[in-house]
């Protein structure tokens, strides 16, 4: 496992060569390098997460929509949205599905963006957020002329994938409506055993495990009780 912040400074160093890149890898370090470049970074010493479980599998909440127009109405949403960041620090646009219409709203002191186009909507109505660009980010990804967006809750994951294509790619999004910080959030669901709970965390110095016991009072149940994207330390 390698840190995130190095291979983008990787991915700027070696711009679009064609050159062969060779990888030498320890537990602890990486050296990579490419023509005249080597570059050297540490390794993350863990268990990479078990990203199929997190996928959400069951989400009963099925939206068809064009891709071009979601991905227009999200980038001028994301206009206020970024405008949100130096103001009150939050940057989430609202996504309602009510019949067979999306409708998208984000507002600050600078102005609102209202917007609503047609979909196909399977399951109940709802209300959810995201971090606007974050979004944006993920439907790029699925490329196609559609995509296909399902969903279950407000705060859960949902994924987003190509309608068209024979070998359908998904992303997960993580929902939470409105955006709070918090100092790590859980990415998997939590593994009780007796009396403890093992909780993977993602922290601003990445992914680590933790194990709660009784003997942490008033953490036990709430680690019990938690679910995949929940904040930890519980509020």
């Amino acid at each position: 496992i390698m840190p995130g912040h190095s291979l983008g400074e990787l991915s700027k160093i070696l711009g679009e060569s064609d050159d062969e890149v060779t990888f030498y890898l320890s537990r602890k370090h990486a050296i990579i390098k490419s023509g005249d470049i080597i570059f050297f970074t540490r390794t993350i010493d863990s268990e990479y997460i078990d990203y199929n479980r997190m996928i959400p599998r069951d989400n009963g909440i099925i939206v068809t929509i064009d891709r071009e127009r979601l991905l227009s109405g999200l980038e001028r949403a994301n206009i206020i949205a970024e405008e949100k960041i130096q103001g009150s620090g939050k940057s989430y646009v609202k996504l309602s599905v009510n019949e067979h219409y999306l409708g998208l709203t984000s507002s600050s002191v600078y102005g609102c963006v209202n917007d609503e186009m047609d979909c196909v909507h399977e399951g109940e109505n709802i209300e959810i957020g995201f971090n606007c660009r974050y979004l944006i980010n993920s439907i790029r990804v699925a490329e196609g002329e559609n995509i296909r967006i399902t969903m279950s809750a407000p705060t859960r994951a949902i994924t987003i994938e190509p309608v068209e294509e024979d070998e359908k790619f998904s992303y997960v999004a993580a929902a939470r409506f409105p955006v709070a910080p918090a100092p790590s959030r859980i990415v998997r669901h939590p593994r009780i055993r007796k009396g403890q709970v093992l909780l993977d965390l993602c922290e601003p110095e990445g992914l680590h495990g933790r194990t709660v016991t009784k003997r942490h009072g008033d953490r036990y149940k709430p680690a019990r009780d938690a679910v995949w994207g929940d904040p930890w330390p519980p509020r």
